[in-house]
């Protein structure tokens, strides 16, 4: 899967309505996870070298892992009106996921929509590591909808 995994989903005419979607590491991006996200689905990857993943993320602070960077909720709360309108716009299909990651390609770092989608990305990314770190099963159900994946194809 690639930068146009939700589009694909999204699009695709089937009665088969997924609720989880998984990719190795290299369908990761902040798009799919805020994007799938915010549209109710939740974006179960499996990454390559999870233990890097974790150590980008998160410190041990009294035993505890916390994240190196705390999440800047103001950020994505004073954006919050323009994600919510970006997200009708995909769904209303006004616009596409590659036009919407053509145009923040080309904006600067700074950005706020950029910023508010990379701090929501962050906050999903560090949920999601935590609970696959923590649940076997998860592990195991990303496992094996990768393997049929393959397998498909």
């Amino acid at each position: 899967m690639n930068l146009t995994l939700s589009t694909t989903f999204c699009t695709a005419i089937s009665d088969i309505k997924p609720d989880v979607l998984s990719t190795d590491t290299h369908g990761v991006n902040h798009v799919n996870f805020t994007l799938l996200d915010l549209s109710g689905y939740t974006f179960a990857p499996r990454y390559a070298n999870v233990g890097s993943v974790i150590d980008d993320l998160f410190s041990m602070q009294n035993e505890q892992l916390v994240l190196k960077t705390p999440t800047d909720i103001a950020t994505i709360e004073s954006q919050w009106d323009v994600v919510q309108w970006t997200m009708v716009s995909l769904q209303r299909k006004t616009t596409t996921q590659a036009a919407l990651v053509r145009k923040l390609s080309g904006c600067s770092k700074d950005h706020p929509l950029l910023k508010a989608i990379t701090e929501y990305y962050r906050l999903v990314k560090a949920l999601y590591i935590l609970n696959y770190m923590g649940d076997e099963k998860l592990r195991k159900h990303v496992q094996r909808a990768l393997n049929k994946g393959e397998a498909y194809h």
